[in-house]
């Protein structure tokens, strides 16, 4: 939630910045959320992402991975438990950033990434940020 941070930048052109967003959603494959790129002259920041994931066939440590950041990739794991489990596993992330991250160059997309969990029901990615244009 951005209700901690302030309002969207205002870019180098003195255009102020677009939020973008994605989800995805899925079940044993990898789920990718993708922040668009914005254009040859444009700069996509990643302010946060969510990650909820259900427990799979086996425990496993699953690698969350936040690609073409500034100063490469950002990876975090998530254990998650055997689906027979009868307590619940930590199966969810929030990661905000304050301030947000860009992307290593103008006109390239972040993404985040699950990885393929076997035997999952269920595991939903959003991403939030926003794009700043730098000419007019």
């Amino acid at each position: 939630m951005r209700t901690q941070l302030g309002p969207y930048p205002t870019g180098p052109t003195g255009k102020e910045a677009i939020p973008v967003t994605s989800s995805a959603t899925g079940t044993t494959g990898s789920v990718v959320a993708t922040l668009p790129a914005g254009g040859a002259n444009t700069l996509t920041f990643i302010s946060g992402f969510e990650i909820l994931a259900s427990n799979g066939t086996a425990a496993a440590a699953n690698n969350v991975v936040v690609a073409n950041t500034i100063s490469g990739n950002l990876n975090y794991t998530i254990n998650t438990l055997a689906a027979a489990a009868t307590v619940q596993g930590p199966g969810h992330l929030v990661v905000e950033f304050n301030p947000p991250i860009p992307a290593n160059t103008l006109n390239t997309a972040i993404t985040v990434t699950w990885p393929a969990l076997a035997g999952g029901t269920g595991v939903s990615v959003t991403a939030h940020g926003f794009q700043v244009p730098h000419s007019s």
